[in-house]
């Protein structure tokens, strides 16, 4: 039900552990789809050792991050999706609240939360200190993008619909 979209170029110091922090979800029903983007690391390597879950491609030419994900985004065959960054983990309980998120409001078509982000010195601090938008967001975003990528899960037939690619 659930894909989970992650680009890559040369990633392999973090990518086990954004990896890990998938495979560590309560909600189980997904699958990654993982765009090699001409890495030169073990990032190959990496990603083929999560196992079958990890579905792998390797664009024919080093893209943008943009280009990258409009090329992988015919890849995807679920009902929801998320975007991982190599160098980001997500808890362990979010697809299964967004996905959760869905089933009890099936007119959303984006799901998003907070952020926690590490100065250098390892201090954490919440991306949002007030109250998130809810609702009808849309104008709110296309006016202020205050989203944190790693946070979203959306619904793919949004997409396919409008015609949107990130």
């Amino acid at each position: 039900r659930v894909n989970i979209l992650m680009n890559c170029y040369n990633g392999a110091h973090y990518l086990a552990d954004s990896l890990g922090s998938i495979f560590a979800q309560t909600f189980n029903d997904f699958e990654v789809i993982f765009i090699d983007n001409c890495s030169t690391d073990d990032s190959e390597k990496i990603a083929k050792s999560f196992g079958p879950k990890v579905k792998y491609y390797k664009t024919p030419k080093f893209m943008s991050l943009c280009e990258a994900r409009v090329w992988a985004m015919p890849k995807l065959d679920c009902e929801f999706f998320s975007m991982l960054d190599v160098d980001d983990i997500i808890l362990p309980n979010k697809l299964e609240e967004q996905v959760k998120a869905f089933t009890e409001f099936p007119n959303v078509g984006l799901v998003y939360g907070n952020s926690i982000h590490f100065k250098e010195n390892g201090e954490e601090f919440l991306l949002y200190t007030e109250k998130m938008p809810s609702g009808n967001i849309f104008r709110k975003i296309l006016s202020s993008y205050f989203l944190s990528l790693e946070t979203l899960m959306v619904r793919k037939s949004v997409m396919d619909t409008h015609q949107i690619f990130i």
